[in-house]
């Protein structure tokens, strides 16, 4: 999932770096473009004006005079005017070279800036590469973080509701133990008081069996006495409710992994453990009934044995004696008493069945209790187990959550450095723009300065020069006219016009060198200029070279036809 969130980041950022490079590059590219324009318009109005001027200039050129009055100024009249065209020329060729200048400094320095700003956009582009990357890795560990607040907050939610079940719980457990125990002593002790009335039981049932056979021979009270014993015994017989109790408490004693099921589990044994309190106490006053009304039965037996002892006499004295018949039907009714004892005895040896399977079933029932007993001891240590477990996983839980946290902080300041650290870098690269752009703009100023002071220098030295040269030529022809005026003053005003129109063409000649190698110059130049500039805009330039070259070659069939 970090590996995806990642790529959408760097997907993010790259389309919109992107996007901000190529808006970066359209503003320059107008930018150069606005500034070309400027310049073919500022070149064009150039070539106009020198048009026009060169126009004005060549209506003004010199026309031989018509008369003689004017031939006599005719050398200083040539001498000012060529003087004032080529100080026009010059100022013209001074301010096209100065434009030029200007341009070509303006053009190279666009160049350097663009080349430069190239440059600084791919180290730009290779920081933002590698910031795209860290942000990639910062969203990744946002997206870890934010996973982590969420496990944060799951496992907070599981420890308090954690924190409730265990102390419910614990209580429960508490609880649970408190009633194991007392239902644990209470077994053990009733489990101890029945062992010790079962042997008593037994002794007594033992001592029954033998009186048993002496009962045989027991008259009317015997019976009746047996009658009343029988009827106790069956009053005090278990109901049929406590096998059902029996068998629901061991259905309910099926202890599960839940502790809602314990609990009612645990409460349901209590209520049987009571219930069989109650039921064992009245067990313990049967037993003393029992023992009571066998004690009277062994005091009945003994007396039966000695009225049978005094019987068997009377018997033994009457059987010589056979006179009365009134013995005889003694003898027939403690016969039919013999028998009902008889009936009697049998009747005893069923109760006496059913008590032993009654102690029996108690034995059983004791047994489960002690195995009931186990078994929730065994589940209590279970629990106990788990208790010690959860409360493992708890510790482990905290340790993982405080490791998350620690986690979550270095990643945070690891965060706040790394944007720190991008924030001073950004400044420092800002600020090393301006520095740069504000020293190359103040070396291009210097620099445009000292050339235009270098220019015009030279330009100054330059025009004393021609003016020196003119004004000795100029001075030497008109010293040799002086001397030849006085000699030669018929072939003078003979020659003059010839001379007049020879200087004429001379200064024609001049101006128009004077223009082609300002043209030339000023072509090679802006082939220069159009060869750079094409290669940023090579149809645009084109159009303007044309459309200059035209305009050159208007004025230079303007120039030969004014000529």
């Amino acid at each position: 999932m970090s590996t995806s969130v990642r790529l959408e980041n760097e997907q993010l950022g790259s389309h919109h770096f992107d996007a901000i490079r190529e808006r970066d590059e359209a503003q320059a590219l107008e930018e150069v473009r606005l500034k070309e324009r400027e310049l073919e318009q500022e070149a064009v109005h150039a070539f106009d004006d020198l048009l026009d001027a060169s126009g004005s200039e060549a209506s003004s050129y010199y026309k031989p005079p018509n008369s003689q009055q004017e031939n006599g100024n005719v050398p200083e009249e040539i001498y000012l005017q060529s003087q004032k065209e080529l100080e026009k020329l010059r100022n013209e060729y001074d301010r096209l070279r100065a434009e030029n200048g200007a341009l070509r400094t303006n053009f190279d320095s666009m160049v350097r800036e663009k080349l430069k700003l190239e440059e600084k956009l791919e180290k730009s582009e290779v920081r933002m590469n590698l910031l795209e990357q860290e942000i990639g890795e910062l969203s990744d560990a946002q997206t870890v973080h934010r996973v982590k607040d969420q496990y944060e907050t799951i496992i907070e939610k599981l420890k308090s509701s954690f924190h409730h079940e265990k102390g419910e719980i614990l209580v429960q457990l508490n609880k649970f133990k408190e009633e194991a125990l007392l239902a644990r002593n209470h077994i053990c002790s009733t489990s101890e008081a029945g062992d010790d009335r079962r042997r008593a039981l037994e002794s007594e049932v033992e001592r029954l069996r033998i009186n048993v056979g002496e009962l045989q021979e027991k008259e009317l009270q015997l019976q009746l006495m047996v009658k009343e014993q029988s009827m106790l015994l069956k009053e005090n017989d278990l109901p049929e409710e406590f096998d059902g109790n029996l068998a629901r408490l061991c259905d309910l004693l099926d202890i599960g992994e839940k502790a809602s099921s314990l609990n009612c589990a645990v409460t349901e044994c209590c209520d049987a453990v009571v219930e069989l309190k109650h039921r064992i106490k009245e067990l313990d006053s049967d037993v003393a009934t029992s023992t009571r009304l066998f004690q009277e039965l062994q005091i009945a037996a003994r007396v039966l044995e000695k009225e049978n002892l005094q019987l068997k006499e009377k018997l033994e004295h009457n059987s010589s004696d056979t006179e009365s018949h009134s013995e005889t039907t003694r003898v027939g009714t403690l016969k039919g008493a013999l028998e009902k004892l008889e009936a009697e005895n049998l009747h005893l040896k069923l109760q006496v069945q059913t008590l032993e399977e009654s102690r029996d079933r108690l034995k059983t029932e004791i047994r489960n209790r002690i195995n009931e007993d186990s078994k929730n001891s065994a589940d209590f240590n279970e629990l106990y187990s788990e208790k010690q477990r959860l409360l493992v996983d708890l510790q482990r839980a905290q340790e993982f959550s405080s490791g998350c946290r620690r986690a979550q902080e270095m990643a945070e300041e690891v965060l706040r450095e790394k944007i720190e650290a991008f924030e001073a870098e950004r400044e420092n690269l800002r600020r090393e723009i301006e520095a740069e752009a504000n020293r190359k703009l103040q070396n291009e100023i210097n620099r445009m300065e000292l050339q235009f002071a270098n220019e015009v220098s030279q330009r100054g030295e330059m025009g004393d020069k021609l003016r020196k040269a003119c004004l000795m030529m100029l001075e030497e022809r008109l010293a040799k006219i002086c001397r030849e005026k006085d000699a030669e003053i018929g072939r003078l005003t003979r020659k003059s016009q010839e001379e007049a129109e020879m200087m004429h063409e001379r200064c024609e000649l001049i101006i128009l060198v004077l223009i082609v190698s300002t043209r030339r110059t000023f072509c090679s130049k802006f082939e220069i200029r159009s060869r750079e500039i094409s290669r940023a805009d090579s149809d645009s330039i084109s159009g303007v070279a044309f459309a200059l070259r035209s305009r050159i070659h208007v004025a230079e069939i303007h120039f030969g036809r004014s000529s």
